[in-house]
């Protein structure tokens, strides 16, 4: 019985069980394996602010770390705008490629 109980043996071993049960289980599972968004102290946050403001006055590449629910994304560009009200900078990451990235869920950010 205890075989029956590991891995996807919950459902192959009930025949009467809803779809509703199944999503809702596999949903459960997939919550678990999300990570929590780690809380910054003041000073890590203004060493961020610092490095987006240098980076766009100075034209600089910036280096950029934000936070995801399963794995981090690192992006590689030139701030083009700081949406103050926002909250948020755009970032050319390429030719004709860009992305408006939220300040709130950045880990680090760093100058190239």
């Amino acid at each position: 019985m205890g075989k029956k109980l590991v891995g996807n043996g919950v459902f192959e071993s009930s025949r009467m069980i809803l779809p509703e049960y199944r999503d809702a289980y596999l949903e459960q599972q997939e919550r678990k394996l999300e990570k929590k968004k780690p809380a910054l102290d003041p000073q890590e946050l203004e060493l961020i602010h610092r490095a987006i403001i240098d980076a766009r006055n100075q034209r600089l590449k910036l280096r950029v770390t934000k936070f995801g629910p399963y794995e981090d994304e690192v992006f590689v560009g030139m701030v083009s705008t700081i949406f103050v009200h926002r909250n948020e900078f755009k970032l050319l990451i390429g030719e004709d490629d860009w992305v408006f990235i939220d300040i709130g869920e950045i880990l680090s950010a760093t100058i190239d």
